[in-house]
């Protein structure tokens, strides 16, 4: 996904108080000090946060629940939970296949009679995974804004007469309305309505005190009120009744919910290991590809890590739950701001938890070595944490990728792209069985110091322990790849420092000191830790103060050290653009193209950052990026559209008519432009 360049101008800090659950210790005082931080800097009105590991539980509000009345945000806060609705309902459809009631490979017409039959046949299944093909939201303006309350027939009028996108099963197509549909499942397999089910058969059962269908009209104690930002300025969310979204997003909670709810699911309370394994691996295509999306739940891994989680975002909130089986970790988040960043505060609170780095990305990113390395780390490890085996029958399979003298760059990348969509690619058999064998030999707690280290600790460590005599020779790796992994090592060990691992960029960072360090801790050595993420952000952050200089300073540095990255590149030039600067900043987003022509500096690329200034009302700076996309992609219809949709705005229509005609000389089937030229032509007569 291309990362949206989003610049600010105007900044309201907020002030803020806290409350906690249970006493303070030395590992949430860091992350109370964080978010303390990013409350400030990022418009953020107030969360709450907490943690659930084995017994142990602490949450902690920040911030307001509620800015007119200056009423502070609590553990006991309340927060539309969004699309974290969407475990829950899976939950329950799988408690219904456990009792006999729903047949996952049933058409869901068995369960939801009135809902029409498609040209294909749609299962339980298929809806579980997002594997369905039915429609996300076609017309938001319209279904994203409902007023008044919906019942479950009424919500799945909305969508039910669509023709389905695609053929189920072939495509993962993330879909709220899917979600809808499974509620009405459960509804015709329970006989009962969909709230109560999941109050007596869900929600209770796990001791989900708190939690309720959101209703409007209801007295619902500790109800936060929700925000959005609007020309830099904070203002009240609006208002939308989210019945239509009942089984899909409809519910409101606490933090502590949300944790009770991810512990209870590890925890075997509500389903047996059988529906868990269903519900905890990835789906995939027909064709065999893998989702990372199981039964109602991400299965992405996180560094390593096995990993679960869902997100949720819609009007008023922004929330995320995070499951760590292998640790007997629950850590939720729940935001009263729309599109606030959730992950910055639980990879903080993960690492006050765990000790461990929530990721560990080296730089150069785009090596095929270290690709492979990076990927047999991610998919292996995790692997070995979920199943505490090897992902292969024989060890002798993954003996090619160890011991391959002709394994050049050019094969390996052949490699991980045609191993990619396997359900168990080479990349995760030998990440696994390397896993397998630290294990073996160090125990639990080395294989999660790898955390720290990534992939090159992880495979450096390996290559020492299979040079002992005892080691199975078919699986000691080849010297010539040996000699490769302690190179990049002993470069590693040298930058990846506690103090180069971990930088915290903040208004008070001296930053020519900062980039001094930076600098000559990273000169000349093979690989060093990629930072490149932090630091743009940061970059973004000083440029939403309106501290262009030290934007810019930041964002010559993270250029500097992260060259060939197109994101780097793309910032800066953006940055150069806007500061006046149109050599500099065009060549700064050539060398971007160069290095990705469908990245951050593509038409899309561009398109979303003139699209982010014309949001927060900077319209003389889209029109610098809408320019300078149309002179670096003259081969771009919608770019040419937007620009004269830009012009026509303005209300110079002359402008306007031609870039609509060279948009649609390049592409004469670009549907919006031959509309904005016939109403244009209309207007004029």
């Amino acid at each position: 996904m291309l990362k949206r360049i989003q610049i600010t101008f105007f900044l309201l800090i907020i002030a803020f108080a806290s409350y906690g659950q249970e006493q303070r210790d030395s590992s949430t005082l860091d992350i109370e000090k964080f978010v303390t931080r990013q409350l400030a800097a990022q418009n953020i009105p107030g969360l709450s946060i907490g943690y659930l590991k084995g017994d142990k539980m602490w949450v902690k509000g920040f911030g307001y629940a509620d800015l007119e009345n200056k009423s502070f945000a609590t553990e006991h806060s309340m927060y539309r939970l969004a699309s974290v609705t969407k475990p829950m309902t899976a939950t329950a459809i799988l408690q219904l296949v456990e009792q006999g009631k729903v047949d996952l490979d049933a058409e869901v017409q068995t369960y939801v009679p009135y809902f029409p039959k498609k040209k294909y046949l749609l299962t339980v299944r298929h809806l579980l995974g997002h594997l369905g093909g039915i429609g996300h939201y076609r017309d938001y303006d319209k279904e994203g804004h409902f007023k008044y309350p919906k019942n479950t027939k009424e919500s799945l009028a909305v969508f039910q007469d669509w023709d389905l996108v695609v053929e189920p099963g072939t495509q993962f197509n993330y879909s709220s309305y899917g979600y809808n549909l499974l509620g009405a499942v459960i509804e015709g397999a329970s006989g009962m309505p969909y709230g109560v089910y999941m109050r007596k058969h869900v929600w209770d059962p796990l001791g989900m005190k708190t939690i309720v269908m959101d209703d409007p009209r209801a007295i619902i104690p500790n109800r936060v009120r929700g925000y959005d930002l609007s020309n830099g300025k904070l203002q009240n969310s609006e208002f939308v009744d989210i019945s239509s979204r009942f089984a899909a997003g409809g519910t409101r909670a606490s933090v502590i919910d949300m944790l009770r709810f991810g512990k209870g699911l590890i925890d075997g309370k509500v389903l047996k290991p059988e529906s868990l394994d269903l519900m905890f691996e990835s789906m995939v295509t027909r064709s065999g590809e893998k989702t990372f999306y199981g039964a109602g739940i991400g299965t992405y891994p996180i560094n390593g890590r096995y990993t679960l989680s869902h997100s949720g975002s819609q009007q008023e909130t922004a929330t995320h739950l995070y499951i760590f089986p292998y640790r007997d970790l629950v850590i939720a988040v729940a935001i009263n701001l729309e599109g606030a960043d959730r992950v910055q505060f639980v990879s903080e609170l993960f690492f006050a938890v765990t000790g461990e780095e929530w990721e560990v990305r080296q730089y150069p990113s785009k090596d095929a070595f270290l690709q492979f390395m990076n990927s047999a780390f991610v998919f292996g490890r995790s692997y070995f944490e979920k199943h505490g085996k090897a992902a292969i029958a024989s060890e002798a399979a993954t003996a090619e990728f160890l011991n391959a003298k002709t394994l050049s760059e050019k094969e390996l990348e052949k490699r991980l792209i045609s191993e990619s969509v396997k359900p168990s690619p080479a990349y995760e058999k030998v990440g696994s069985l390397i896993a397998s064998k630290l294990f073996e030999e160090f125990g639990a707690e080395k294989l999660d110091s790898y955390s720290n280290t990534g992939a090159i600790g992880f495979f450096a460590d390996y290559v020492a322990l299979s040079r002992k005599s005892s080691f199975p020779k078919q699986l000691r790796v080849d010297e010539t790849l040996a000699s490769r992994i302690e190179a990049l090592n002993m470069s590693w060990e040298k930058t990846n420092t506690p103090e180069n691992r971990r930088i915290i960029i903040d208004p008070s960072t001296d930053l020519d000191e900062f980039s001094n360090r930076m600098r000559q801790a990273f000169a000349g050595e093979k690989v060093y830790p990629d930072h490149s993420a932090t630091m743009l952000d940061a970059v973004r952050s000083f440029a939403a103060r309106g501290k262009f200089e030290q934007a810019i300073k930041l964002g010559a540095l993270a250029v500097d050290l992260y060259p060939q990255l197109d994101e780097t590149n793309t910032i800066y030039g953006v940055l150069m653009i806007l500061s006046g600067k149109n050599v500099d900043g065009m060549n700064a987003l050539r060398r971007s193209i160069s290095l990705d022509a469908n990245g951050t500096a593509g038409p899309r690329g561009l398109l979303a950052v003139a699209g982010d200034l014309v949001e927060i009302r900077l319209y003389p700076q889209a029109l610098m990026i809408l320019k300078a996309a149309a002179e670096l992609h003259p081969g771009s219809a919608m770019v040419l559209y937007r620009l004269g949709d830009f012009q026509q705005r303005s209300g110079d229509k002359k402008k306007a008519l031609e870039y609509y005609k060279k948009a649609l000389a390049i592409d004469p089937d670009l549907e919006v432009a031959k509309k904005a030229l016939a109403e244009l032509d209309m207007n004029q007569r």
